[in-house]
C-alpha cells in the first residue's frame, strides 16, 4: 500500500475526486462520484490542478483527429475512449504551475501523447518497493491507478509463496499491464515477469518506471533504455522484447529498507495485443505459475485488434489457464465493467480452472469488491477482484 506521504484519496463526490500524489493536491473526473456528496467540500479549493474535459462542441485543432472524427460520426465529440474523456490540466497554485503550465494545456488541447504533457514529472513510491513516475494526461490520468494497490500486496505475497514452495523464482504474466504496476510488484518479488500492453508509448512508461525503481549504479533511466533486470532489447516482427539465455542479476532496490526482500526478477517487455500473444505462447509450449488481468470494457490492440470485454475476456481466461502450471498456480482477474463483479469474475474463473484441472480440489479462492478509503467520505469504489489460486503439494 502507499503511505499518506506518497498517496491518499481525500474526498469524492459530484463526479470527481480530490487526491495527494506525493505534493500535489489534485482535483480530477471520478464518473462512479456522480450523485454523491462531498465530505469536505472546503478542502476542494485547495487543490494545485483541475482536470477539465472539453465541452462537447469545442473543435479540436488538431487536424488529424478532425479526420479521424469524420471517418467515425456515431462517436460523440467529446466521447470517452477506453482511458476516459479528453479535456485539459488547469493549475490553480504557484505549485500546480510548475507542473501543469500553460503550455502543457495547450498540447493537452491538440491531443499531444499522454508522455510529453507534464512539463515537470515527479514521483511516487509504493510500500518502499518500486516507484511511478507520474505525468498529467489528456483523459485526466497520471500513470498510476491507486486502487491496485491492494491487488499489488496479494501479488508480491504469491510471487513469494511460490518461489518457496518451488525453489525457483514465480514465473508470472501481467496483461494489459499499463504502466506496470503489477509487474513491478512481482519483479520485487523476485518472479520472472513477462509484461504485455498494445500501447507502446505506455510499455515505455513502465520501463521508466522499472528503471526508477530498480537501479544500478550509473543507470540510464531513459524509457527506451534496457532496464538492469532485462536480459535482452531485440524486437521481433511480434512487437517482443526477447530473453536470451544468460540471466541478468538484478541490484536490489535501493529504495528498499527491509534487508529480506528477495532481489527483483527478470522482466522483459510485449507490446503486442493480448489474446494473439497468449496464443503464440500457447504454441510454443510456455508455461506460468500466474496470469494477471486487468482489461477494459473497450479496446484496440497493438494493430487495431477490437477489444470488446463481454465477448473476449471469457475465451482469453480459458487460453490463459492453459498456460499454468500443472502444480502451483494463480489467476487475478481485475474489472471496472458494470455486469463483471466480484461474483461474475469468481464463477468466469471456477469455470475455466474445472475445465484445465478437473475439480476444485486445493483451490483458494477471494472475490471482493475493490476501493479506496478516503480521509473525508468513506469509501469509493475502484472496481471488482477475482483471484483463484491452486495449490498441490
Amino acid at each position: 500500500m502507499f503511505s499518506e506521504q506518497e498517496y491518499v484519496l481525500v474526498d469524492f463526490g459530484a463526479g470527481r475526486r480530490l487526491e495527494r500524489f506525493g505534493p500535489l493536491l489534485l482535483d480530477r473526473l471520478c464518473p462512479v462520484a456522480e450523485g454523491i456528496r462531498r465530505g469536505a467540500p472546503a478542502l476542494w479549493s485547495r487543490a494545485d490542478a483541475r482536470f477539465v474535459p472539453q465541452k462537447a462542441d469545442a473543435p479540436s485543432p488538431n487536424r488529424q483527429n478532425q479526420r479521424n472524427r469524420q471517418s467515425r460520426p456515431n462517436q460523440p465529440k467529446n466521447a470517452s475512449n477506453a482511458l476516459g474523456f479528453r479535456g485539459v490540466w488547469e493549475p490553480l497554485t504557484e505549485l500546480g504551475r510548475q507542473y501543469f503550465n500553460a503550455e502543457t494545456v495547450a498540447d493537452a488541447a491538440q491531443g499531444q501523447r499522454a508522455e510529453t504533457l507534464s512539463s515537470q514529472p515527479w514521483t511516487i513510491n509504493c510500500a518502499g518497493r518500486f516507484v511511478f513516475e507520474l505525468k498529467g494526461s489528456p483523459f485526466g490520468h497520471l500513470g498510476v491507478f491507486p486502487e491496485q494497490a491492494e491487488k499489488w500486496d496479494r501479488i508480491d505475497e504469491l510471487c513469494q509463496k511460490i518461489a518457496d514452495q518451488t525453489g525457483r523464482p514465480a514465473r508470472v504474466l501481467n496483461l494489459f499491464g499499463y504502466t506496470g504496476g503489477s509487474a513491478l510488484a512481482a519483479a520485487a518479488a523476485g518472479a520472472e515477469t513477462t509484461h504485455l500492453d498494445a500501447a507502446r508509448n505506455i510499455v515505455a512508461q513502465a520501463r521508466r518506471n522499472a528503471a526508477l525503481s530498480f537501479p544500478t549504479p550509473n543507470a540510464d533511466v531513459d524509457a527506451g533504455a534496457e532496464t538492469p533486470f532485462e536480459n535482452a532489447a531485440q524486437r521481433d516482427n511480434n512487437h517482443e522484447v526477447k530473453q536470451n539465455s544468460t540471466e541478468s542479476k538484478a541490484a536490489k532496490p535501493s529504495n528498499s529498507s527491509d534487508a529480506t526482500r528477495p532481489t527483483p526478477g527478470s522482466l522483459r517487455w510485449i507490446v503486442d495485443d493480448a489474446v494473439k500473444f497468449v496464443k503464440r505462447e500457447l504454441k510454443r509450449g510456455v508455461v506460468y505459475d500466474g496470469v494477471i488481468l486487468d482489461p477494459p470494457t473497450y479496446g484496440h490492440g497493438a494493430r487495431g485488434e477490437v477489444w470488446r470485454l463481454s465477448r473476449d475476456l471469457p475465451p482469453l481466461l480459458e487460453r490463459c489457464v492453459e498456460l499454468l502450471s500443472e502444480t502451483t498456480a494463480f489467476v487475478m482477474l481485475t474489472c471496472h465493467t458494470p455486469g463483471f463483479e466480484a461474483p461474475t469474475l469468481d464463477r468466469l474463473l471456477r469455470s475455466t480452472f474445472r475445465a484445465r484441472f478437473g475439480s476444485e480440489t486445493g483451490f483458494r479462492r477471494l472475490a471482493k469488491p475493490l476501493g479506496i478509503e478516503s480521509q473525508k467520505n468513506g469509501t469509493l469504489p475502484a472496481g471488482d477482484l477475482a483471484l483463484l489460486v491452486r495449490e498441490t503439494k
